[in-house]
């Protein structure tokens, strides 16, 4: 497992190899890597209960709760807010 944290990301890719940027200094980006013990068929199963867990998690923290847009992006304030890849 690891854990990469930054105050901003310049060379960041979307879906369909979109290319992004979060230049932002008051924002803390996070990324975090790890091998869950589960079959590679269930990962689609995984992805989506990872989404509903951190939901779940941050909505102890924020005033309105964040959902899920698809099962890999968390949405808060109507912007996506993270994501996950699997």
């Amino acid at each position: 497992p690891f854990a990469i944290l930054a105050g901003r990301q310049t060379q960041g890719r979307g879906r369909g190899g979109r290319a992004w940027h979060s230049a932002s200094p008051e924002n803390l980006y996070a990324s975090f890597g790890f091998r869950p013990r589960v079959p590679p068929g269930r990962m689609p199963l995984f992805t989506l209960w990872m989404g509903v867990n951190l939901c779940e998690l941050l909505a102890n923290f924020v005033p309105a709760a964040p959902r899920l847009k698809w099962p890999n992006d968390l949405v808060h304030g109507g912007r996506k807010a993270g994501g996950m890849l699997t």
